[in-house]
């Protein structure tokens, strides 16, 4: 599920940006916040990248 629209100051950019989600990570905390999480959608979408 894509959290785009709900990260303020956060967007994708680039090539191939319908490829990533970005999201809150409430697992994992940097410096006492919630971390940010940059994620590839699916292993196949990872076979056109670096090409």
């Amino acid at each position: 599920m894509s959290m785009t629209d709900s990260i303020k100051g956060w967007y994708l950019s680039g090539s191939l940006p319908e490829l990533y989600d970005i999201s809150i990570d409430t697992n994992f905390f940097h410096t006492g916040t919630k971390a940010g999480l940059l994620a590839v959608k699916s292993e196949e979408s990872c076979s056109s990248l670096g090409r």
